[in-house]
């Protein structure tokens, strides 16, 4: 009686990109911080230097209004994507069955929460706890 060889499987893989949003998300705020110091630096230097007329005229508050229309938008779609996004990550994560099971429900709650009442400020460590995690138990990022 032939017996099949035994096979090794490889370590199981998470079939999720989703971790690529959960990562722009500190991106997106701290580009944001300081988008909005530098255009408020502006500001104040162009208020300074132009004897009290703001820089709200010309050509740099068509920049200006451009900018913050982008920023704004892509604020907002974070929003509604962070939360989404570090579910069907969790998701996938717990399908794979690596190892660690993340509350997915827990921690997408925590995202929305943190995005909309912190303005970010505490997805910044969230996301990068999450990250982390999933460092440890899948090895991507």
């Amino acid at each position: 009686m032939a017996t099949e060889p035994a096979t090794t499987q490889d370590a199981p893989t998470v079939d999720s990109r989703w971790w690529y949003v959960v990562a722009a998300t500190p991106l997106v705020f701290v580009v944001t911080w300081i988008l909005g110091i530098w255009f408020f630096g502006l500001a104040l230097f162009s208020v300074g230097l132009g004897g009290g007329e703001p820089f709200l005229f010309g050509p740099f508050a068509i920049v200006a209004v451009f900018v913050a229309l982008f920023v704004g938008l892509l604020v907002t779609a974070m929003l509604v994507l962070f939360p989404v996004a570090i579910y069907l990550d969790a998701e996938a994560v717990n399908r794979a069955g690596v190892g660690w099971q993340p509350d997915s429900v827990l921690y997408a709650l925590v995202a929305a929460i943190s995005a909309v009442a912190t303005g970010f400020t505490l997805a910044i460590p969230l996301a990068l706890y999450y990250l982390w995690q999933r460092h440890e138990h899948v090895g991507v990022p």
